[in-house]
């Protein structure tokens, strides 16, 4: 707007007959952002403002703002009137907006697109802080690698899904950048995040967000642990020392009995407390719930699932697990208690699936902004 003494004047007298001009300004942030001249700055409001003041209201004026900015522009007194008198809140897409956004498209073009695959990438994205640039960035490389016009869940889970889709944008858009100015690049990727102990990039958490992320994970077990034992005295089923030891008395002619059967996590090893068979029903896994909303909160609050941590025991003092992934964590937190002979599978299996759906719901109802 700088090119002329007064662009909006010139638009509108140049309108035929009734109609109106549509001033439509995204990321109105970047007044403050992007734009270093007070000047300029002053006269971009001041022309907006005066557009929509439009005597003849032959303007219509839109625009978009990011919340934290919005008090900024207290200081540009014609536009903040503006401001506080039409403004509308627009709050985060939810889920079934999300799931507009991957169907409706793909719909105009007759692309199909798997339920599985519209539910997965929903759930990844919900409550992401720039929800929408992911999900464009995995609907992009999905559409690059459909198969028979149609996107998959399968075609998904293989790319590692949206925060692996988005690594590879970023790698991408790295290896084009000249080799002299990838050091500075570096350098100012590197200052968004601290390190650990070694030379490993951590990302920074304040103590506000880490005491939001305390209360999550607390909430999530809590709620996980609830959620398993009401479900687990529904169907009351037997635990694999029982079931195999007295295969004989469960009314299945298919089961052979084997009284000699003994689970890993036998009460005789050297443990404290000892591993014994827990003395309540087996379905769902307790751990699989409780592990499961955790796990999923961790991933959640921090965006992906690609973040290194160690696991201390109390029963094995001085023997951590070290993971890179909060997903092989919980899969191993499966095999651990079939392996122990503590559940069966599908136990440990659907105890993850409930804890997901807790940290699910306590994402979209907890937690939430209070104005």
């Amino acid at each position: 707007m700088s090119g002329a003494k007064d662009p909006v004047a010139e638009a509108l007298d140049t309108l035929p007959g009734n109609a109106r001009l549509l001033l439509a300004v995204d990321q109105l942030e970047e007044l403050f952002t992007a734009c270093r001249s007070d000047t300029e700055r002053a006269a971009f409001a001041d022309t907006l403002a005066r557009a929509a003041a439009d005597p003849e209201g032959r303007a219509v004026v839109v625009v978009a703002v990011r919340a934290d900015f919005y008090g900024r522009f207290a200081a540009y007194p014609g536009l903040a009137e503006l401001l506080g008198a039409n403004h509308v809140l627009v709050g985060p897409m939810q889920a079934s907006e999300l799931r507009r956004v991957v169907e409706l498209p793909a719909g105009r073009v007759a692309l199909r697109v798997e339920p599985e695959l519209a539910d997965a990438l929903v759930d990844d994205v919900e409550g992401e802080p720039g929800a929408l640039p992911l999900l464009s960035t995995a609907l992009l490389e999905l559409w690059q690698k459909r198969q028979d016009n149609a996107l998959t869940l399968a075609v998904y889970r293989e790319s590692g899904g949206v925060h692996r889709a988005v690594a590879r944008l970023a790698e991408g858009t790295y290896a084009q950048i000249r080799d002299e100015r990838k050091p500075i690049v570096r350098a100012i990727m590197l200052r968004l995040v601290g390190e650990d102990e070694g030379e490993t990039p951590v990302r920074r958490i304040s103590v506000a967000r880490e005491a939001r992320l305390l209360a999550m994970i607390n909430l999530a077990a809590a709620d996980g642990a609830i959620s398993c034992w009401n479900e687990k005295y529904y169907r009351n089923f037997w635990r694999p020392r029982a079931a195999i030891q007295e295969a004989d008395t469960d009314g299945n002619p298919a089961t052979v009995a084997d009284p000699t059967w003994e689970p890993l996590f036998h009460p005789s090893m050297p443990t404290t407390p000892s591993l014994i068979t827990p003395p309540f029903p087996e379905h769902p896994s307790g751990h699989g719930c409780v592990s499961g909303a955790v796990l999923h909160t961790f991933r959640k609050f921090f965006g992906t699932d690609e973040v290194a941590f160690d696991v201390h025991s109390g029963r094995f003092p001085g023997q951590p697990r070290h993971f890179s992934r909060f997903t092989r964590a919980l899969n191993e937190i499966i095999d651990a208690r079939v392996w122990g002979g503590i559940h069966f599978r599908t136990a440990d299996v659907q105890g993850a699936v409930i804890g997901k759906k807790v940290a699910r719901y306590m994402r979209r109802h907890y937690f939430q902004r209070v104005d």
